[in-house]
């Protein structure tokens, strides 16, 4: 008789927050920032969106706790911590240089089931960023782009978007995430309206 297979609860995945500046910065703290229900298994993801080619991060704090790089290119970056206490936290950005300009966004999940997050990355020039990712059942995706297309990101691929901003030479930085998937490859794709740079990553949760 075969086994049964074990059933896992997806992960609970929601969006937060979002911050953007163009002011120039070698560390950056926003303050009181929504990170979602206390538990003991929350984590905060953080996507992290500068000016490709111009400086790296070299640190990211959620309320004092150190966030580990899960997926980075040029002009984005995905961290995450496991903050299980309070509903808001100061998240602390130190730069390897003077930052002209970057954004973040904000994520709560708990229910991780298989440890650290797999990732993707890519890098180009057009009009549609995208990168592919193999995706589990049950599993959630959150997605980050940099993009200096001009007025307007627009998201396909399966993921919904849930922030998208411009801060200075029309840089577009844009998050979206799924959840609950059924399991596939999934390709999430960002596109504008003008062909220009782009850099994309992208995180498996589950």
């Amino acid at each position: 008789m075969p086994s049964p297979s074990v059933q896992f609860a997806a992960p609970v995945l929601n969006f937060t927050a979002s911050f953007n500046t163009s002011n120039n910065y070698t560390t950056t703290t926003w303050t009181a920032v929504a990170i979602g229900a206390a538990a003991p298994n929350r984590c905060v993801i953080v996507s992290l969106h500068t000016d490709p080619g111009t400086v790296t991060p070299t640190a990211v704090t959620v309320g004092g706790i150190n966030a580990t790089l899960l997926q980075a290119n040029d002009g984005i970056g995905l961290f995450i911590a496991l903050v299980p206490t309070g509903t808001t936290a100061n998240i602390t950005i130190t730069f390897s240089g003077l930052s002209a300009r970057h954004a973040i966004g904000v994520w709560s999940v708990t229910g991780l089931t298989r440890g650290t997050p797999v990732g993707v990355k890519a890098a180009g020039t057009g009009l549609a960023a995208s990168c592919s990712l193999a995706v589990p059942q049950g599993a959630a995706v959150v997605a980050a782009v940099s993009h200096a297309g001009g007025t307007g990101v627009t998201w396909t691929g399966g993921v919904t978007e849930q922030f998208d901003g411009a801060n200075g030479n029309a840089l577009r930085m844009s998050g979206a995430h799924v959840a609950g998937l059924a399991g596939s490859t999934l390709t999430p794709t960002a596109t504008c309206p003008a062909s220009a740079a782009w850099r994309i990553a992208a995180i498996v949760l589950r």
